[in-house]
């Protein structure tokens, strides 16, 4: 549905409700799951909200590449509406959790407030050492203090500041490297292994 591209609401729902006078229920299901991704994608909160309002064929499957996609595109609204309304408790705080840490390795500052505003009360999230490192590599100084003052709990948090800071320092980025060094980061730390790009990270 191209109206779902342009959060067009009267053309989704005219769009819906032909469909809901002509298609089969298989078909419905395959054009809301379509529907809902583009809205999802393009950010159109409206538009996600209408469709699972009314969209009683949905599968799983379409709702988690929903998901998945306006995390992939940073879209903090499309997120947001698909939390607020899963009535079927698909977006719990683990599986959202694992989209936070994508999120802020990809810099989407905007969805990861939303996932910490949401989910910090629960006390056995921690963010790893991968996200941690590929944040401060890529320079994200707002999304690591968020990181480290809210999930940063583990026992080998030292360690962890330290090599955060040692690759942050590597990629000239500054204010990261002097907020990691006031979090406990130790510049002159011989660290036994720092995370380079080679190793999975592409750092900006």
């Amino acid at each position: 549905m191209a109206g779902c591209r342009g959060g067009h609401v009267p053309i989704v729902v005219r769009a819906l409700d032909l469909m809901g006078q002509y298609g089969t229920p298989v078909e419905t299901g395959a054009k809301h799951a379509e529907a809902l991704y583009e809205a999802a994608k393009h950010n159109s909160s409206d538009i996600i909200k209408l469709l699972l309002d009314r969209s009683i064929h949905l599968e799983r499957e379409g709702l988690s590449k929903a998901f998945d996609v306006a995390c992939e595109f940073g879209q903090s609204r499309a997120v947001s509406s698909l939390v607020e309304n899963d009535r079927r408790n698909l977006f719990g705080p683990i599986k959202c959790c694992k989209s936070m840490v994508k999120a802020a390795m990809k810099g989407h500052s905007e969805l990861v407030l939303f996932f910490i505003q949401r989910y910090s009360g629960q006390k056995h999230l921690t963010i790893s050492e991968e996200a941690v490192t590929a944040v401060s590599g890529n320079g994200f100084a707002d999304i690591l203090r968020l990181l480290v003052e809210k999930f940063l709990r583990s026992e080998s948090r030292h360690n962890i500041l330290n090599r955060a800071l040692n690759i942050a320092a590597r990629n000239d980025h500054t204010e990261v490297a002097e907020f990691l060094n006031r979090e406990g980061g130790d510049v002159n730390a011989v660290v036994e292994r720092v995370s380079t790009p080679q190793d999975g990270f592409r750092f900006l």
